[in-house]
């Protein structure tokens, strides 16, 4: 991977207008927060995606890159080496997925590309070796087998301190497979949830010194409403205010941001609309 410089990086917003994808403006000042505030992110460590559609979230995990770092990304792509029922359950979910279409997005984006593992995420852990991620998103099959092999390779390889697991669809009527493999694993113990939006649960596997208090301050100050509640002993921050049937209309939430930040937020929350 030929990776320039990304710490402090801005895109070129452009890029993300077109691209096909699902990432609501709760998860995109979530992501940012926690991949790009000194207060709130881990001070180093690489970054994964498992599932990445055209690139959309993956190129703004790229554009929160440090130095040294690597953002390493699984996906099937157009391969159809697999199962029926997770070939029919893919075409289903990702039409048009094609390694071409992320490649090109994501180069014309930041200029390099990341390191991408096409395969079939149950073959992604020998890959992987003994990497360790401050982040992890993982958006790939909603199939129960499938998530809960991912969640499982996530575990495995996130840091300890500061580390954080990002899960999509754990909520969703038609993804109860992502659910069940989500509340498995925060009911034994491994994981602890600490945020919940609308789309996606953010869980860690020590959860005790994460600055709750400052994130809900700083998503805030972007017009998002936000809840800490307890949950199971511990606190957990739930933004709130988005409908499911406004999940990606994210200029909606211009009406609760403060004037003085209506234009920025103007900007960024257009590319998110699909």
């Amino acid at each position: 991977m030929q990776k320039k410089e990304m710490e402090g990086v801005h895109l070129d917003l452009k890029y993300l207008n077109h691209i096909k994808g699902w990432l609501s403006f709760h998860d995109y000042m979530v992501f940012a927060k926690l991949l790009g505030s000194s207060s709130l992110s881990t001070k180093t460590g690489d970054l994964l995606e498992i599932g990445v559609y055209e690139g959309k979230s993956a190129i703004l995990l790229g554009s929160f890159l440090k130095e040294n770092e690597e953002l390493h990304v699984c996906d099937i792509f157009e391969n159809s080496n697999l199962d029926t029922f997770n070939s029919a359950e893919n075409l289903s979910s990702y039409p048009g997925l094609a390694k071409d279409t992320f490649t090109r997005n994501f180069f014309e984006a930041l200029g390099f590309l990341p390191i991408i593992h096409t395969m079939d995420s149950k073959n992604l852990a020998s890959e992987l070796a003994e990497k360790r991620f401050r982040f992890i998103h993982i958006d790939g099959s909603h199939i129960y087998e499938y998530a809960a092999n991912d969640l499982e390779i996530a575990i495995g390889h996130l840091q300890i301190e500061g580390g954080i697991i990002a899960i999509d669809d754990f909520r969703a009527p038609h993804t109860p497979g992502v659910a069940l493999a989500v509340w498995e694993r925060v009911s034994s113990g491994e994981i602890y949830p600490v945020i919940m939006t609308p789309a996606k649960i953010y869980v860690m596997a020590k959860p005790s010194n994460f600055r709750i208090e400052v994130l809900k301050q700083e998503i805030e100050l972007a017009g998002i409403e936000c809840l800490i509640e307890d949950f199971c002993g511990h606190k957990v921050l739930r933004t709130v205010g988005s409908a499911d049937s406004e999940l990606y209309q994210t200029n909606r939430y211009l009406r609760f941001i403060p004037p003085f930040l209506v234009p920025k937020i103007r900007v960024v929350s257009k590319l998110f609309m699909k």
